[in-house]
């Protein structure tokens, strides 16, 4: 039921540590994780994400879990020199992801935070052209921007 309902709700959608059918809704902007036509959404994990897998380790299976930890370290980083919306856009998801991975108040608080003020002033503006109407006033909009995102909290490795 799910799955029925998702592709029915607007703005950024941000699916983490789900099923892979249910992964494939995450978007950001211009990101997607659907699957492309022709392949079955049970094969691992969702195309876009493959891709940069494969980037971050040799392709043994025993590195994709250590590929997929230095992904979600650096790939923020890295997406910054990379021009274009479908990569800011992705370089979002993943800061997103950095911040839900860590758990911890602060870490929600600013993974919220980080898609307000990418895509809510954003889409607030787009309104505000369209319609003339504004969902939150001028001084809001320019708190909401000036806003730095706290440094996120790292959880450390606990073994027992």
């Amino acid at each position: 039921i799910v799955s029925e309902l998702l592709p029915h709700v607007k703005g950024p959608r941000l699916l983490f540590e789900c099923a892979t059918e249910l992964m494939e809704f995450n978007r950001v902007g211009s990101f997607n994780m659907e699957a492309k036509e022709g392949s079955s959404g049970s094969d691992g994990p969702p195309p876009a994400v493959k891709a940069i897998l494969n980037k971050f380790s040799s392709g043994k299976e025993e590195d994709k879990i250590n590929g997929y930890l230095k992904m979600l370290k650096v790939g923020p980083d890295l997406l910054k020199f990379i021009p274009g919306e479908k990569a800011s856009d992705l370089r979002c998801w993943l800061e997103a992801y950095r911040y839900w991975n860590q758990g911890g108040l602060n870490n929600v608080k600013a993974m919220l935070q980080l898609v307000v003020q990418r895509y809510l002033v954003e889409q607030q503006q787009d309104q505000q052209q369209q319609q003339g109407a504004s969902i939150i006033d001028e001084s809001e909009k320019m708190e909401l921007e000036s806003l730095t995102l706290p440094e996120l909290e790292v959880t450390p490795d606990i073994g027992l």
